[in-house]
């Protein structure tokens, strides 16, 4: 009985989302039966052992929490209480709130802001065991302190090798967006020599825009109030030339490493007119061997892309040039819409995503600050049976670069209800896309990260990836796989 207990309350601590339903209101004469650390520094906490040796780096705060797990009735986050207090042995090397650290800001008008318990600041390389103490109930972990190999700020939510600071200077459109990125490479991973992981930072930094801080022109996001997650995205107010965005790492001030600025070139400008197209495998697919311009300039090929089959999604193209002669991809921020008269063809569009729902046909336009795009593409559906379902012969057995990235692409062969002749179609916003070891390498389902695998290290080491059709198979057994190797080739086994 004891032992359903403990999977119990365990059950309960893991995930903490499920906090809330393990609770259930503290019995009287409950007692509390132990204290268990988590990491709450990314959106998913994670549970620490008793004495765990906890990676922590200069520049970059990180929020530790604690779990009471009661010996009858489930589990309830500690952290706050007024009754925990949080301590470091060594203060030289770490610092750890009780509430009472300031978080700094830019704007002197705003009342001040504290930030949580828990919430650490590395102050020097070296160790440091952290307690937090709840009415003489403890609980520690021995921080490991270490300087990171760079940061580095990007605009992609998956290139954390493209420096934005060297790169010219970004345009966008004015009412539009573009979320910058903070990336961190952090040695000895997880306290394995020689293994160092790509970080998303972007939530430890400070943001602002020097030549602007009345916001005249753009403004800049900041992490949420008392977190250590949002912040970079700046919307276009009104035309500029080149702002420039900074990310102050305030963790940094006071450390040995320094007082640290990372900092980019964003300018806006109005948009002049907008082009819609179709996804480009469809383009490849209906024009083989064709060779579209360079991103992110619309191609014109020689022949429409084949109809989309019914249950199916295809994701739209939208590009801005803009008033300064650039060009920004607004696939994700346009409004997509279906003439009038034809809007039972094609789903309500996701984003820049539709599902083709009945037979016909439809045109496709696109909408961003009052400007329509022109010409509207044109969509055929059809009906079709999946016979086939592959990962793209290109994507197979490839590898990427340690905390690299690869687009995937599968595609359905299908054989048409009208004419019984065999096509193939890109599955790839079709499918739904995993990865065997997602804390090695990661693959995205949503938005612009469909299909995309991402290094979450940068060791040596390779994955399984599976592709599964969403549609049209309800046994799940349209499906593929390959392996992706990460720091080098792919071997027999390695996934193992």
């Amino acid at each position: 009985m004891a032992a359903l207990r403990r999977l119990r309350q365990m059950l309960c601590v893991l995930p903490l989302a499920a906090l809330a339903a393990c609770n259930g209101g503290i019995e009287r004469g409950d007692k509390i039966e132990y204290l268990l650390m988590i990491d709450k520094s990314s959106t998913t906490p994670v549970a620490l052992p008793v004495n765990a040796d906890f990676q922590s780096y200069l520049c970059l705060r990180q929020q530790l929490g604690i779990i009471a797990v009661f010996s009858r009735n489930g589990s309830v986050d500690y952290s706050e209480r007024p009754g925990t207090i949080w301590s470091s042995d060594n203060e030289n090397v770490v610092h750890v709130s009780n509430g009472d650290d300031i978080i700094p800001s830019i704007d002197p008008t705003v009342p001040a802001r504290y930030y949580p318990k828990g919430t650490i600041k590395p102050i020097a390389p070296g160790f440091a065991t952290i307690t937090a103490d709840y009415v003489g109930i403890k609980t520690s972990v021995t921080v490991h302190v270490q300087s990171p190999s760079s940061i580095i700020l990007s605009t992609s939510p998956f290139d954390a090798s493209s420096n934005a600071s060297t790169a010219p200077p970004l345009s966008i459109a004015t009412g539009s967006t573009q979320q910058y990125y903070a990336y961190a490479t952090l040695p000895n991973a997880g306290g394995q020599a020689n293994v160092s992981a790509i970080k998303d930072v972007t939530g430890n930094a400070t943001w602002s825009l020097l030549e602007d801080p009345d916001k005249t022109f753009a403004s800049i996001t900041n992490p949420a109030l008392g977190t250590l997650s949002g912040g970079g995205l700046v919307t276009g107010i009104s035309p500029v030339g080149p702002l420039t965005v900074n990310a102050h790492f305030t963790a940094c001030e006071g450390t040995s490493f320094g007082d640290v600025d990372v900092t980019s070139k964003v300018q806006v400008s109005d948009v002049s007119s907008i082009k819609v197209s179709h996804d480009q495998a469809f383009i490849d697919i209906a024009n083989p061997g064709y060779v579209p311009p360079a991103p992110p300039a619309v191609p014109n090929p020689p022949n429409p892309p084949l109809p989309l089959v019914i249950g199916t999604n295809e994701a739209f193209r939208a590009i801005a040039t803009l008033r300064n002669g650039d060009t920004q991809d607004l696939s994700y921020q346009a409004t997509f819409t279906t003439k009038t008269g034809n809007s039972g063809i094609l789903s309500a569009f996701v984003g820049n995503l539709a599902t083709a729902l009945t037979l016909g046909t439809t045109q496709v336009t696109a909408t961003f600050a009052g400007i329509d795009s022109n010409p509207a593409v044109t969509v055929q559906t059809q009906n079709a049976t999946l016979n086939n379902f592959k990962i793209a012969a290109a994507d197979k057995n490839q590898s990427i670069p340690a905390g690299g990235f690869r687009k995937y692409h599968v595609q359905g062969t299908y054989i048409a209800a009208s004419g019984g002749g065999s096509f193939v179609q890109d599955m790839t916003y079709s499918a739904v896309w995993a990865s065997s070891n997602p804390a090695i390498v990661a693959i995205g389902n949503a938005g612009m990260l469909v299909g995309v695998a991402i290094s979450q290290n940068t060791n040596q080491d390779c994955v399984t990836i599976s592709a599964t059709s969403a549609s049209q198979n309800p046994d799940g057994s349209k499906n593929d796989s390959t392996i992706l190797g990460v720091a080098g080739p792919v071997v027999s086994g390695c996934e193992n």
